[in-house]
């Protein structure tokens, strides 16, 4: 995945298109928005590093996830099986 950071967003993109394994990125200091987007369609992932720890979420049907951390982390999502 390929990604930017401005004006407290993260937005983070498939390099060729939608993304089938795990994705792991750095965020930048401070209270930060994610958009992941190109995520295999209605898929579960478990996210580490989001607001209230370690948790499972569910892609769009667009394969979008959107969520938020507090300050820098290692933010990781692997599909859940």
């Amino acid at each position: 995945m390929v990604g930017l950071a401005v004006g407290g967003w993260v937005v983070m993109f498939g390099r060729e298109g939608q993304v089938a394994g795990e994705v792991v990125y750095k965020t930048p200091k401070g209270k930060t928005e994610h958009l992941v987007v190109d995520l295999q369609r209605a898929a579960k992932y478990k996210a580490g590093g989001a607001v209230g720890g370690p948790m499972e979420m569910t892609a769009s049907r667009a394969g979008v996830l959107r969520f938020r951390t507090e300050s820098a982390a290692a933010v990781g999502l692997r599909p859940a099986k």
